[in-house]
């Protein structure tokens, strides 16, 4: 009798499992997909005219004092990707941050890159219509039951002084990274930074959705890739670091 009932018991947590799995789906994207912009493919060259600085990082930037705040910043990858971090140092002057002394910022633990670390931010993809930057930013929330749940952000920027600033045209909110004095509520800008240190673009999550992709084909080939490469990390033969 014993045996029967655990037969059964089994049975109905197999049975709970299976239903499980046909229910689970995943990911389920909290946006509308006509809302996006751009997508990855081998042929998507967005700053093919190089009016965009892909060799460094843009940080936010005060204009009126020439100095960086604590904040937001990204990195434009040439495929179209974006790489977002956090630049934890505030009041550096224009002067003072150049290529090697933002390296040795990274090196010391001055900049936070948040995709795949921080929060749930995934990365992103950007695209140029005119002299205007269109950034589509991806977050996971993974810690549903049932769902991976995907939501986008859309950010513009306004392109100056042959891509060296950024002015972002709708800020959420105004600039609250200087506590010291209160900040004037407008446009916020970024200043470019050469450098030469930068997360492996590997580690963008966005990458990884097949729904990101224009062809099947190519996101196939992408993750026979990534999976060749994340063994090897895992095993100590790759930085997550590309210099």
């Amino acid at each position: 009798m014993a045996m029967k009932r655990y037969k059964l018991i089994v049975n109905i947590l197999l049975l709970f499992i299976c239903s499980a799995c046909v229910i689970v789906k995943g990911p389920e994207i909290k946006f509308d997909r006509s809302r996006q912009g751009a997508l990855f493919s081998s042929g998507f060259k967005p700053n093919e005219t190089g009016l965009l600085k892909t060799s460094g990082y843009y940080l936010l930037f005060d204009v009126d004092c020439a100095n960086y705040l604590e904040g937001d910043g990204f990195r434009l990858w040439d495929d179209g990707a974006v790489s977002n971090i956090y630049f934890w140092l505030r009041g550096v002057s224009e002067e003072l941050l150049s290529g090697e002394f933002m390296d040795a910022v990274i090196e010391t633990g001055g900049v936070l890159f948040k995709d795949g670390n921080y929060g749930y931010s995934m990365g992103g993809i950007y695209k140029v219509e005119g002299d205007t930057l269109i950034i589509d930013r991806y977050f996971k929330d993974d810690n549903s039951w049932w769902h991976d749940y995907w939501t986008m952000e859309k950010k513009k920027y306004k392109i100056i002084d042959d891509g060296l600033f950024l002015m972002e045209i709708s800020p959420d909110s105004c600039c609250l990274q200087d506590e010291i004095r209160e900040k004037f509520c407008g446009d916020r800008f970024f200043r470019f930074v050469p450098a030469s240190i930068f997360m492996n673009e590997r580690f963008l999550g966005v990458k990884d959705a097949k729904w990101m992709w224009e062809d099947e084909a190519e996101w196939k080939t992408y993750r026979r890739e990534w999976k060749k490469w994340r063994k090897k990390f895992l095993m100590g033969a790759y930085d997550e670091w590309v210099h």
